[in-house]
């Protein structure tokens, strides 16, 4: 077992704090503003798929780090199987 390393979860506390910086930029852009802005919904999009990469990687890092398995991938239990 490696353990976990606290200088990795750091890193990719960082950044998923760069990310969130960046989604709350967006927050006061007005529901028309950001619907007639596909410059705006990229962003956004983008700055929830970073950030959602980002908490799924320090998640699994903490599962590698603790010797526990890494959970079924997503689309077998959306499926039901």
């Amino acid at each position: 077992m490696v353990g976990i390393r606290p200088e990795i979860l750091s890193r990719r506390f960082l950044k998923l704090e760069e990310f969130l910086n960046e989604l709350r930029r967006l927050r006061d852009t007005s529901f028309e503003e950001f619907m007639n802005s596909r410059e705006k919904q990229w962003a956004m999009e983008r700055g929830l798929q970073l950030s959602i990469e980002s908490i799924l990687d320090i998640g699994n890092h903490l599962l590698f780090g603790l010797g526990l398995e890494a959970p079924e991938p997503v689309e077998k239990w959306l499926k039901g199987s």
